[in-house]
């Protein structure tokens, strides 16, 4: 059989269209550091890819049954990831709040009720787990302040230039640098008498402004 310039063009094609798959299960298939916060950026990435390819003349025939597919398994985000997402500081609800913007363009879902449920979920969630093993208490240090250059991981959340004014928010005097947020937010935590100030100061305060690839998350925490 002749290979004709057609058949290498379909070729290309489809291996432009599989590559963020075969990424996919890779980087989501790691054991050695936390995948969970990963996979919204995944399920972000592959709604774009997917309306990027919908009207493709070689290959639409395959993608619009992959979108019916993503439409009905992932259009409703399961908490646990979205949980994980804002425990990046990276993201916090101010990354959830512009994925989620994103994916309702894509998708023509309204997530405006599903964000307000995830972050009193959240809060529930911390309230259970404050009064179990609030009284144990492990004395912190103040993480360092980290900064770097923009990878392409993230630039799907931030890359529009818009962004979510976090500091009118529940305390509207908490009014955080990105460059020193970590090391404000242990202080302001410190200084309060609520242990319920401490989940709700991490929403409410901005991002880390680190969004390298080697960003470790539980060394931040740590």
């Amino acid at each position: 059989m002749l290979v004709t310039d057609e058949h290498w063009t379909v070729a290309q094609k489809n291996l432009s269209f599989l590559e963020l798959f075969y990424n996919a299960t890779v980087t989501l298939s790691g054991v050695y550091y936390p995948t969970a916060p990963l996979m919204i950026h995944y399920l972000i990435k592959i709604a774009l890819h997917l309306k990027n390819y919908a009207n493709d003349v070689h290959i639409r025939y395959v993608v619009q049954p992959m979108i019916d597919k993503y439409n009905k398994y992932w259009r409703k985000i399961p908490l646990f990831y979205s949980f994980a997402f804002i425990f990046d500081p990276r993201a916090k609800m101010k990354g959830l709040t512009r994925v989620l913007r994103r994916l309702g363009s894509k998708t023509s879902t309204d997530y405006s009720a599903y964000l307000v449920g995830t972050q009193a979920r959240l809060t529930d969630v911390y309230n259970k787990y404050d009064e179990k093993f609030g009284v144990v208490r492990l004395r912190r240090t103040n993480p360092p302040v980290l900064s770097g250059k923009s990878k392409s991981a993230w630039d799907e959340i931030y890359n529009d230039g818009g962004g979510v004014g976090l500091g009118g928010g529940i305390f509207p005097g908490l009014n955080m640098s990105r460059d020193t947020s970590a090391t404000s937010l242990l202080h302001a935590v410190r200084s309060s008498t609520s242990t319920a100030f401490e989940i709700v100061s991490y929403l409410d305060c901005d991002t880390v402004n680190d969004i390298t690839d080697d960003f470790n998350i539980l060394d931040w925490w740590h």
